[in-house]
């Protein structure tokens, strides 16, 4: 209850010169079990991979490693095109097999990892009562994957993709969390004060980091992530119910 009274006297006070509000997706408006995810997703290329001859560890190599690049990316290029760079590199003869069955599991299996995810019915509210009085509203999901599969996660949420004025996706970021380029390149797209925005995620290091480039910051403790035990007690942050009260006291822009 403290850390809720903070917010209430400390933070909304703040927050009055907000116009602009950036959401991670998984863990925050989508509930998940991140180490199930990567389970089932590689579990769902593998599968995909069967009948072309490939197995789970194979596959597992050739994507991981291109992943770790994208989270690495120096802006030189987009995540995709650097996603399958690494991937040419990795798989060699065996690229166009390899991207074709990429394709095809983001295509028609990725909905298998669904079962790793819940729903948090306050979500959808959030989104609503945000644009209803007069805010921007950026999905500021970690841009690893192809925008069809950001797209079906947030449906899994209970929302729809046109309900955010940007969804950030491999395809349209030269950067991704937690490197401070990502943000930067949000804040360039939209033309946005930092100072008049808040970043909203459940991860300490990708989603806080935001707050050295002026941006407020709330941490949902909602499925937490903290994989470098950061001290993150200088944070504002609260469970769904807390972040609602925040919602519900920010002044209406109309």
């Amino acid at each position: 209850m403290m850390v809720f009274v903070y917010l209430k006297v400390g933070v909304v006070a703040v927050l009055a010169n907000l116009d602009t509000i950036l959401f991670d997706l998984d863990g925050t408006l989508l509930p998940m079990e991140t180490d199930r995810f990567i389970d089932l997703y590689y579990d769902g290329l593998a599968i995909t991979g069967e009948p072309y001859g490939f197995d789970r560890q194979y596959l597992f190599d050739v994507i991981e490693e291109a992943f770790v690049a994208m989270i690495h990316n120096p802006g030189t290029m987009t995540n995709k095109e650097l996603f399958f760079s690494h991937v040419k590199d990795n798989a060699g003869s065996n690229y166009d097999v390899v991207c074709e069955i990429f394709e095809r599991f983001s295509d028609r299996e990725f909905d298998k990892v669904k079962e790793c995810t819940g729903f948090n019915p306050m979500a959808g509210q959030w989104i609503k009562t945000l644009k209803a009085k007069g805010y921007r509203v950026i999905l500021a999901t970690n841009p690893l994957f192809p925008g069809r599969c950001t797209e079906r996660r947030i449906r899994w949420a209970g929302m729809d993709p046109e309900d955010f004025e940007l969804v950030t996706s491999y395809e349209n970021h030269f950067y991704a969390k937690p490197s401070k380029e990502y943000y930067k390149e949000i804040i360039a797209q939209e033309q946005l004060v930092p100072e008049h925005c808040l970043m909203v995620g459940n991860d300490v290091r990708e989603d806080m980091i935001a707050k050295e480039l002026g941006m407020e910051v709330f941490l949902l403790k909602n499925n937490i992530v903290n994989s470098r035990n950061l001290d993150y007690s200088m944070y504002p942050q609260g469970f769904y119910e807390e972040f609602t009260e925040v919602i519900n006291s920010l002044p209406s822009l109309i």
